[in-house]
Order: structure tokens, then C-alpha cells, then sequence
């Protein structure tokens, strides 16, 4: 079998990998957005550097932009086969892709850069998925034997197991971070004679779980003595969720004072409850034991959902100290940007990111503390405290990675780090290379692996 690496290559975003097996039969893994500036833009117009028609089936590992943004396009161009995904994550996608359509939709009106796809697209999209199962050996192609196993990442999301040529591969898709409470933590991999592994944080080691909760406790306390406003730049999927269930824990437990606390962000809302929907089948035993005594495990005194834009103007008119969670996560639109403008430039106030800021985002000009940003083509200046926890991640850092990759050695001859930039998965190649023997390859874009 071959791989053509087709996206996420040196970088964090735009995941797809094309597979072809001796008869000749092509399968997708993943089509996801580029992101990062306005190249990334241009990159996702391009044409695709395959035959669309000649896909034979595509599956789909989680429902994050960057793993499915593409699909509506891959279905504009002539797709028309199945899309395989556990059932939330095909859920999530149309909540994700509507909503992309919609900021696409804002952004023509103001730049008149007409949209990659459309309404229609999304709705045929959705018509081509297919629910898969946790577990299940099945063939989407000739020649292709997939398993979809618990990535423990966001809600439905999975990493993939492939049978194809003679030869067992495995592709990571994003794993999750282990020391995360909500969701159950990924399977086990079993041994596997090709691997791709993200390195997102393949240099990294988050804060372990007292310390994680302690960090957010101490933000939401130093804003409340500041009487300043804390911004939390969240990811509608799982982030949000994840933080959600901590600042309710702290409130339950009497651990922060009261404080309002708004969640301003209409797909997040969505989405928390598609989580809830799914609680039974995906939440951890911890979670599902704190359900039997709190019946809303995201719901807690002081809490607002925001849903409409006047609900979104209301926060303004919200004494401080208060704490806005809103999207997007790495500041790239969404109503985030809004409470950006009127509270950076206030030192009592704190920006706090509770995950990865890829390269050319407003995000990470913040995060790397750029002291002055421009935001809807306003000069902002930045006086207010700019803070990170790591442990809130949804990602495995350098030490998960390494032990999910050591699960597979017993027959492992390649991993192909994927979905990082250079310097994180060159750290993880090196960490590795100490407990696995294997040769590690860190792929460019369009290159072909077997």
C-alpha cells in the first residue's frame, strides 16, 4: 500500500491522506481545512492533486475543521461515495461545517471572496455519512480492512486501524489527553507494522490534572480580585465542554467566589448539547458518577448561555469581574474577537488559551505576547495578562505519544510523524528513537510513504 501525505505535513492543520492498495483501490483519510493567515485560504481553493472520482471511499477520524473542512469541497468537485465516522462526530460535522459556511458567508460581504462551497454542498455532504462502530473490522474499499478504535480526543473521535497489502498501518488522527476527566480515554493500539502519529505537542508535557484545575482556579481568582474580565478563547468541541465541567466542580465545591459566566458562543451551545446526548455511550465512569448526583454537569450558579447576538451585547452591560468563554479558539473569528477589542487593552483583565495556537493566527501572536494586534482592521493595544494552561488541551503531549507508539513496536519497521510543526515532531522523533526501533520519517507535503 501507499501513502500520499497530503496535508498536516510540517504543520498542524489541513489532515488528508490518500491510500492505495495493490488493487488499485483509493481510500481518504480525512479532508481537513488549512488554517493560519491568508494563504491558508488560498491553499484550500486549490484543486485537489488526486482524481476525485477515483476515491472509492473517504473515513473521517474527528470532526474538527482541520480534519473535515475539505469534505463539502471533495463533494463539490465529484465525490459521491461514503463518508465513514463514529455517529458524533457526524453529528459535530454538521454542526462545524454549517457554521463554516456561515463565516464564510460573513467574510464575502466584507472582502467579496466568494465562497469555497456553499449551503448544498454541506447537505450533500451529510447525505454521503455513514455511521461506523468502535471496534468493527468492515471494508469501505476492496482490499481495505478498517477498524475504527476510541482516540479519546473530542466526542467521536477515533484513530484507524488498516489492513491492506499484508501489512497492519495505523493512523493516530489527534489523540487525546489522557489526564482529561469528561470522555473515555483512547483504546489501546495493537502492533502495527506502519504508524502515523501526530506530534501537535511532540515536545511538549502538559500539567497533569491538580495542577491544571489549580491554574484555572488561581485565573478566575486573580480576575475576580482585579475586579477585570477573563477571556477564554475556546473551541466549540470538547475544550469548551472540558472547561465547563471544571469551573462547575470549582463552583460546587465553594473553590471561587461567585462570578458570572457567559458562554457566548452559539455552536459551542450546540454542541455541549450533542455531548449530552451522547453522555451514556462516551463519557468516562467519573463523569457518569457525578451525573447520578449533578444532573447537568455543565450547568452551574452564575452560568448563561449566549446564543443570539443581543445576548452577546448584553455581556458588555455586565459589571466586572466576570468570564467569557467564546469562539473561535485560536481567535480567528467568532464573537471572541468582539470582547478582544474592548478588554485587551485593560490590564486587570486576562486572556487565558487552553489550547494549540497554530502559526499565522491572531492567537498566536498573542500567545508568542505581541504587544500591539490588529483586529476587524483596528490597531489594539496589549496591556492586559496573557496566560496559557497546557493540561487543558485535548491533545497527548510528548509523553502519551511516546507510549502510544510503544504499544505498536512489537512488529513496527516506520512511523511518519504528521500534524505538527518541524521543531515538535523533530523533538518527538528524538524521544522516540530512544524506545523504538523503527525508522521515524517526518514527511513533506505531497510526498509518498508505503
Amino acid at each position: 500500500m501507499t501513502i500520499k501525505f497530503l496535508g498536516a505535513n510540517r504543520e498542524v492543520t489541513g489532515s488528508c491522506y490518500l491510500l492505495e492498495n495493490k488493487q488499485k483501490s483509493k481510500i481518504l483519510i480525512d479532508c481537513g481545512f488549512f488554517q493560519g493567515g491568508d494563504k491558508s485560504q488560498a491553499r484550500n481553493r486549490q484543486k485537489f492533486n488526486f482524481k476525485v472520482q477515483e476515491i472509492d471511499a473517504v473515513c473521517i477520524t474527528h470532526a474538527h475543521l482541520d480534519h473535515i473542512g475539505r469534505l463539502p469541497k471533495l463533494v463539490k468537485d465529484g465525490y459521491h461515495k461514503m463518508i465513514y465516522a463514529i455517529a458524533p462526530t457526524i453529528d459535530l460535522s454538521r454542526l462545524v461545517l454549517e457554521d463554516t459556511v456561515k463565516i464564510a458567508q460573513e467574510e464575502f460581504r466584507h472582502t467579496g471572496e466568494h465562497k469555497i462551497f456553499d449551503e448544498y454542498d454541506v447537505v450533500r455532504v451529510m447525505g454521503l455519512f455513514s455511521a461506523a462502530e468502535y471496534n468493527r473490522l468492515f471494508e469501505p474499499a476492496p482490499g481495505f480492512k478498517v477498524r475504527f478504535r476510541n482516540a479519546g480526543h473530542i466526542l467521536g473521535s477515533a484513530f484507524l486501524e488498516i489492513e491492506a497489502d499484508n501489512k497492519k498501518y495505523i493512523f493516530s488522527g489527534d489523540l487525546g489527553n489522557p489526564d482529561m476527566p469528561l470522555l473515555l480515554s483512547a483504546s489501546a493500539p495493537a502492533p502495527a507494522d506502519v504508524l502515523v502519529l501526530e506530534s501537535t505537542y511532540g515536545s511538549v508535557v502538559h500539567e497533569r490534572g491538580v495542577s491544571r484545575t489549580v491554574e484555572l482556579q488561581e485565573a478566575i481568582e486573580q480576575t475576580i480580585k482585579n475586579r477585570g474580565v477573563l477571556m477564554i478563547p475556546a473551541f466549540a468541541l470538547e475544550r469548551t465542554q472540558e472547561i465547563l465541567l471544571a469551573i462547575n466542580g470549582l463552583v460546587e465545591n465553594k473553590k471561587i467566589p461567585h462570578v458570572p459566566v457567559f458562554l457566548d458562543s452559539p455552536m459551542a451551545i450546540s454542541a455541549t448539547e450533542i455531548y449530552k446526548r451522547y453522555a451514556k455511550t462516551h463519557f468516562s465512569r467519573k463523569s457518569l458518577q457525578d451525573l447520578l448526583v449533578d444532573r447537568d454537569l455543565f450547568d452551574f450558579e452564575g452560568f448563561k448561555y449566549c446564543d443570539t447576538v443581543e445576548q452577546s451585547k448584553q455581556i458588555n452591560h455586565t459589571p466586572s469581574p466576570k468570564v467569557i468563554i467564546a469562539g473561535s479558539g485560536m481567535m480567528e473569528g467568532g464573537r471572541i474577537l468582539h470582547h478582544a477589542k474592548r478588554y485587551l487593552s485593560d490590564p486587570r483583565s486576562t486572556l487565558l488559551f487552553v489550547g494549540y495556537q497554530v502559526a499565522g493566527t491572531l492567537g498566536r501572536q498573542l500567545f508568542e505576547k505581541a504587544r500591539r494586534v490588529f483586529i476587524h482592521g483596528e490597531r489594539i493595544a496589549v496591556h492586559s495578562r496573557i496566560k496559557s494552561i497546557g493540561g487543558l488541551s485535548a491533545h497527548a503531549d510528548s509523553i502519551d505519544l511516546v507510549k502510544f507508539a510503544e504499544k505498536t513496536k512489537t512488529s513496527l519497521r516506520k512511523i511518519y510523524l504528521t500534524h505538527g510543526e518541524l521543531e515538535r515532531a523533530r523533538g518527538l522523533r528524538k524521544t522516540l528513537l530512544k524506545s523504538v526501533k523503527a525508522e521515524i520519517d517526518i514527511p513533506k507535503m505531497g510526498e509518498m510513504g508505503e
